[in-house]
């Protein structure tokens, strides 16, 4: 087979594989964005009222965050550009696709911090049950 066409046959492999596991990232990725985005939401409500009751808490909730922030980057980069109606590439859809693991992982790590530390928040912001996706 002439090296053209194994190239082309490679590309087209390639691009139906590719695309297929951004497509099976669509319904994981969300359900690890809103995960993300309620433990987000939790964590902002524990600092405003460890501000009022335990400021010594809150650089470790402010780090909590950060680090959840930094884990799922790509993924609200995504999230961010499609509910402004932008047009979100294959590159940008393939880089969030390879933070999934590492962003439903912090944030698992997060949803115990704060069901360890704010029981009441936990029970107001997070899912009752973690359910790890069937990504795999």
């Amino acid at each position: 087979m002439p090296r053209t066409a194994l190239n082309a046959v490679s590309r087209s492999t390639f691009a139906t594989v590719l695309l297929g596991a951004v497509a099976a990232c669509s319904s994981s990725g969300e359900q690890v964005y809103t995960r993300q985005n309620q433990a987000a939401s939790a964590l902002a409500t524990m600092v405003m009222e460890a501000e009022a009751q335990s400021p010594a808490k809150v650089d470790k909730i402010y780090a909590a965050e950060n680090e959840l922030h930094a884990a799922c980057a790509p993924l609200r980069e995504m999230a961010s550009r499609r509910m402004a109606g932008e047009w979100v590439g294959l590159d940008t859809r393939l880089v969030a696709y390879t933070s999934l693991d590492r962003c439903e992982s912090e944030t698992q790590r997060v949803e115990d911090f704060i069901r360890f530390d704010n029981p009441t928040v936990a029970r107001t912001y997070l899912s009752p049950v973690y359910a790890p996706s069937a990504r795999k």
